[in-house]
């Protein structure tokens, strides 16, 4: 790899830089990509489950809203970004009893991982909850009400996971340090 005849190149250097990322570090990446995923799948469920629903009047072959501004948008946002937070300190903790000795991988794994199980959680619950009331309002009659799913219209939620999982990862990582600064020499 090295050629002393180039300039700039010594003896002992290399022309391609160093990988930041070692293969164990890459093996804990996926680890965590991996948890952070399979969290998300439950976490969807469970936004599904919690989230606010928009009532709505059947009109004619449309659908209206019964209140004027429904509250409902912003509840739903407003529980996906609990349940994404919540998702996200329940990895960091898992992680970090998981992957006792993480560096770099971990931490890269824990947003990379928070940010895919964030868009899969909204992915799950709005799927489970897909209901077309247009279609629906076609077959019933005037003034009947429906109730609808919500999907996520706040796309900065999805910040929630890794937020919540960095926080418990320092959180925990930080402890130990804290303890010798309140308790110098072990005691």
């Amino acid at each position: 790899m090295t050629d002393p005849d180039l300039p700039g190149v010594g003896e002992g250097q290399h022309l391609l830089p160093e990988p930041w990322l070692h293969a164990g570090e890459l093996r804990d990446f996926a680890r965590v990509v991996a948890y952070s995923v399979v969290i998300g799948l439950v976490t969807g469920v469970v936004w599904w489950l919690l989230a606010a629903r928009v009532d709505l009047v059947v009109t004619g072959h449309s659908v209206d809203f019964v209140a004027a501004e429904p509250t409902g948008f912003m509840a739903a946002d407003a529980m996906f970004f609990a349940v994404v937070l919540a998702g996200g300190l329940l990895t960091g903790a898992l992680v970090r009893w998981r992957v006792r000795d993480g560096g770099l991988g971990v931490l890269v794994g824990l947003v990379v991982g928070g940010f895919a199980a964030a868009a899969i959680t909204a992915l799950v619950g709005s799927a489970l909850g897909r209901a077309d009331p247009i279609s629906a309002a076609k077959h019933l009659a005037d003034g009947v009400h429906l109730v609808t799913a919500l999907r996520l219209r706040s796309v900065v939620a999805v910040t929630g996971w890794p937020i919540g999982a960095l926080i418990v990862w320092v959180a925990l990582d930080a402890r130990p340090a804290l303890h010798e600064l309140v308790h110098p020499g072990g005691t």
